[in-house]
């Protein structure tokens, strides 16, 4: 399986961005939490050398990612990771 280099804008709940080096044109990315009945998804966007989505985390604690990625030839990456978010004002 492909790794995929992934980055998020910090560590702090609020609003974030998720940053991925890959060829993918268009995806979404899900993130779920205990915490949540439903998940939050973001509109994923790529240039042909990075993707990028982003949207809010509300709170602290632990968070999954599961990305799809589609490139322009249809081909589809689905990379996933977790996450700890600290609540605001926390150092």
């Amino acid at each position: 399986m492909p790794r995929i280099a992934t980055t998020l804008s910090g560590d702090i709940a609020g609003p974030l961005t998720v940053t991925m080096v890959s060829k993918a044109r268009s995806g979404e990315v899900t993130w779920t939490s205990d915490a949540l009945a439903e998940p939050i998804i973001w509109r994923l966007t790529g240039n042909g050398s990075a993707a990028k989505a982003s949207g809010v985390l509300p709170f602290a604690g632990a968070w999954t990612m599961r990305a799809m990625l589609i490139t322009s030839s249809s081909e589809m990456v689905m990379p996933s990771g977790q996450v700890t978010i600290r609540a605001q004002g926390s150092r």
